[in-house]
């Protein structure tokens, strides 16, 4: 049986929930990682080690040990020395299965719209999912959005913006109203398309 997240390699994509992530207090590559964690577990033990994490999600074994030890600080899991697996914290894992409200869609392949950051890509998601209700293509919206979405700072947003401006993936229209470049934007329509 195919696994809803597998659909094709370039079309893999996890569903990273705000509220869970808030509640957790834990960033986007920690979402990443404890949700894969917690998808192949068995009664909150996982077992498939570090290697399948790292393959999983396009990784180094040095970031996915760098993301768990931070997660073991945060005491969202406990390591086995005995057999080396995985405990995930059982309110943990439950919090991880609620899957409802404001959500980003990371894609495995995120990093070919040019960027690598996780940050930026959700930004850009969250100019996509925002702008494909309007005509013309724009995303308009608060400040207080994007850094409740993508955990940023406003000299950070402001960078960000710059960054993605220049490297011709998103275009300033007015103050908080931003535009995906054709290409970024076709990116995203493609994937959504697939996913569905």
């Amino acid at each position: 049986m195919q696994d809803k997240y597998t659909i094709n390699k370039a079309t893999r994509f996890t569903i990273v929930y705000h509220d869970v992530r808030s509640d957790l207090g834990i960033d986007f590559n920690e979402y990443l990682v404890l949700d894969v964690m917690v998808r192949y577990s068995r009664k909150n033990t996982y077992t498939k080690g570090v290697a399948y994490l790292g393959e999983y999600l396009s990784v180094t074994r040095n970031v996915i040990y760098s993301i768990i030890k931070k997660l073991i600080k945060k005491e969202h899991l406990e390591k086995d020395e005995s057999t080396k697996f995985y405990q995930i914290h059982y309110d943990v894992a439950d919090r991880m299965k609620i899957k409802t409200g404001n959500y980003v869609v990371i894609y495995e392949n995120w990093k070919e719209l040019g960027t690598d950051s996780i940050n930026r890509y959700v930004f850009l998601y969250l100019v996509y999912s925002l702008s494909r209700r309007n005509r013309n293509g724009t995303a308009f919206s608060g400040k207080k959005l994007y850094f409740k979405n993508a955990i940023l700072k406003i000299d950070n947003f402001n960078k960000m913006t710059v960054k993605l401006e220049e490297k011709k993936l998103i275009k300033k229209i007015r103050i908080d109203e931003y535009k995906l470049t054709n290409h970024v934007f076709r990116w995203f329509k493609h994937h959504s398309n697939e996913t569905v």
